[in-house]
């Protein structure tokens, strides 16, 4: 499974750049505040969705950068962590859209590298070692809510009974 090429079905793109990078920002801050409750929670099947619904957003993220910069060392980046990382870009995002300052894309690409470093470090700590199938439960409640592509209408009403099964029998 490619799963950067599975999910690009499900986004509904925009007609600005600025809006579809913070689409994804927001998305990314969000999922991480529901990822925290879950975690907060013990509960594993929904701690697992909300990273696989991060990460939905990270990587729709980086197929929306046309040019990519150059792979950033890991050694060179300091521990913050996703949530700090994602404010950095929309900080960044905000000059863009209130002030008309663009983002280049290598900018938006090192934002990239920096928040799924940081999201790796992350899970490493709690001891999450089962991205991969996170990852494939994901997209087979994707493939659950829309069969074909992204649709407006499923988006608001969702069958969250039938999503739920997906996650919970994956």
């Amino acid at each position: 499974m490619n799963y950067k090429q599975e999910i690009t079905r499900t986004m509904s793109p925009l007609e600005r750049d600025i809006d579809n990078y913070l689409h994804m920002a927001i998305g990314m801050i969000t999922e991480l505040s529901e990822l925290s409750e879950a975690y907060e929670k013990g509960d594993e099947a929904n701690f697992n969705e909300e990273v696989g619904d991060f990460y939905w957003f990270l990587e729709n993220f980086d197929n929306l950068i046309e040019e990519k910069s150059e792979e950033i060392s890991k050694n060179s980046l300091d521990n913050k962590d996703p949530a700090k990382r994602v404010l950095d870009l929309l900080d960044d995002l905000k000059a863009w859209l209130a002030y008309g300052k663009k983002v280049e894309d290598v900018i938006l690409h090192s934002h990239y590298q920096k928040i799924k470093y940081s999201m790796e470090i992350l899970l490493k700590k709690l001891k999450i070692d089962n991205l991969k199938e996170i990852l494939e439960i994901n997209i087979n409640k994707l493939k659950t809510r829309y069969p074909e592509k992204f649709d407006s209408e499923k988006a608001i009403n969702r069958n969250l009974e039938e999503e739920r099964k997906v996650i919970e029998n994956s």
